[in-house]
């Protein structure tokens, strides 16, 4: 019961997604050793999670994260800088945007990669050109930008 009252208010605050493939995931690890995976009952079995928390979503908060995986796929952004579009850029709230970016499913080291990479084939940069523009041009932290220009061949 306790279990079950806990992934209820998951499912409020819109994370239940991700506890659901955590516990997927642990479902099959260890009730299956990776044998006799039934992919479509897992599907099946899921979905009305998903969809209940899917509904728990105002328009804005969904509109801001299909807008958000939307740019992500076009183009590599930091968590900054995704913030500051779905803002300044399309007009969502704060509180709309911050759903969106930190629901999104970005790993902002491969996008700082992704915009290093994106850089690269538009201009010239030393590697010390590049890390700055990744950190004061696009907002992405050192880390990741160092990261972002490791994984082009710095």
């Amino acid at each position: 019961m306790f279990l079950f009252k806990f992934i209820w208010k998951l499912i409020k605050f819109g994370v239940a997604c991700i506890v659901i493939l955590i516990i997927v995931g642990l479902g099959v690890m260890f009730f299956t050793d990776g044998k006799n995976i039934d992919a479509e009952k897992i599907i099946k079995d899921t979905q009305p999670l998903v969809e209940e928390a899917l509904k728990n979503l105002t328009k804005g908060e969904a509109n801001a994260l299909s807008a958000a995986k939307n740019y992500l796929e076009l183009s590599g952004f930091s968590y900054k800088g995704l913030m500051n579009q779905l803002e300044q850029g399309d007009g969502f709230t704060h509180a709309e945007a911050e759903y969106a970016v930190k629901n999104c499913g970005a790993d902002w080291n491969e996008q700082a990669a992704k915009s290093a990479k994106q850089y690269l084939e538009l201009s010239s940069f030393s590697r010390k050109g590049l890390i700055e523009q990744l950190v004061d041009g696009d907002g992405f932290t050192k880390k990741q930008a160092e990261y972002g220009v490791k994984q082009v061949g710095y």
